[in-house]
């Protein structure tokens, strides 16, 4: 056809400079070639590559092959790479400013740090990319738009700089294993079911926790919100030793207490004290792995006694937790 080209099985319109179409079964990398300027809407879609790169000199997208008129970060008909869960990486030019709706959905990715000069996180974005753990927002981010994570099941905690503006609806439900958000300034303003609780391995559900900086604290005074199941979220100052997280667990004879901080991460060298309510107090350091083993006490009947134990450590605002007989 005279109006079309292929190059290494990839077709192109005749003068090459708009990308029309990648075969779908084609796996390893893929560089969209310099003299390319638009990548059609949908063509790099659906692929099974693992990595892609995009050069500063695509600069356009859309639905029109002959037509130069959508910019790349247009958030309904920017650039897409969504549908595929071979791809785990992506290299994309600073020119970029935002990323259209769907742009990585359902994709394999695990890890991804957003270019510094993103300023919008379009709807649906991230949605069920089952298998990012993690995540890195700049601080050039101000929006994050409807289920922009939704379904992302393997993120535990997330990080929300101080220029973010505004979150909007159901951007994080569905994440079943986030259980803290770290906010690092005042609240921006949250749509309705923003977030889910978090399931644990016996499918009980928990609200999970937003911590916010301590110098923000007027701000998020009087602060709350429920997650989509209609559990209210704990609001807590970032470096809380969270009472909630603050558990036991019974081993015969002794119990186990594990220490952590917001993000849910282990504090070594935290001072625990177990007061039993009757019998001997009993202190312990947490190890490398954030726990203390104490020996529990019984009563005359054979019973054990309930107890509490707080956990403090430099940085850290105290943590209590109370165990019963059980």
């Amino acid at each position: 056809n005279p109006e079309y080209a292929s190059r290494d099985g990839v077709l192109y319109t005749r003068n090459l400079r708009t990308l029309l179409q990648f075969p779908g079964g084609r796996t390893g990398s893929f560089t969209v070639p310099s003299y390319v300027v638009q990548v059609l809407y949908g063509a790099l879609e659906d692929t099974s590559l693992s990595h892609i790169t995009i050069p500063a000199s695509v600069k356009y997208a859309g639905l029109n092959e002959g037509i130069l008129n959508t910019d790349i970060s247009d958030l309904s008909f920017g650039l897409r790479l969504g549908g595929n869960e071979n791809l785990m990486s992506v290299d994309l030019p600073d020119t970029m400013t935002a990323f259209s709706s769907g742009f990585l959905s359902g994709c394999g990715i695990q890890s991804f740090s957003i270019p510094s000069g993103i300023k919008t996180l379009g709807s649906s974005a991230f949605n069920y990319c089952k298998n990012l753990t993690s995540v890195t927002i700049p601080d050039s981010v101000t929006q994050i738009q409807d289920s922009a994570f939704s379904g992302c099941s393997s993120l535990t905690s997330l990080t929300i700089p101080a220029s973010v503006q505004s979150i909007g609806y159901m951007a994080f439900t569905r994440c079943d294993q986030l259980t803290s958000v770290r906010f690092c300034g005042a609240p921006p303003a949250l749509d309705s079911n923003v977030i889910s609780s978090w399931r644990d391995e016996n499918w009980t559900y928990h609200a999970p926790a937003f911590y916010y900086p301590r110098s923000q604290e007027a701000a998020w005074a009087g602060f709350s919100y429920t997650t989509s199941q209609g559990d209210p979220v704990r609001v807590l100052p970032w470096g809380t030793v969270d009472a909630e997280e603050l558990t036991g667990t019974l081993t015969a004879e002794q119990l186990a207490v594990l220490v952590v901080d917001g993000a849910g991460a282990p504090i070594q060298g935290a001072s625990v004290t177990y007061r039993p309510e009757s019998g001997e107090t009993q202190t312990g350091i947490s190890d490398e792995k954030g726990m203390t083993v104490f020996s529990r006490y019984r009563d005359s009947d054979g019973g054990y006694l309930s107890a509490e134990i707080t956990a403090s450590a430099d940085g850290y605002q105290e943590g209590s937790a109370s165990v019963g007989t059980a």
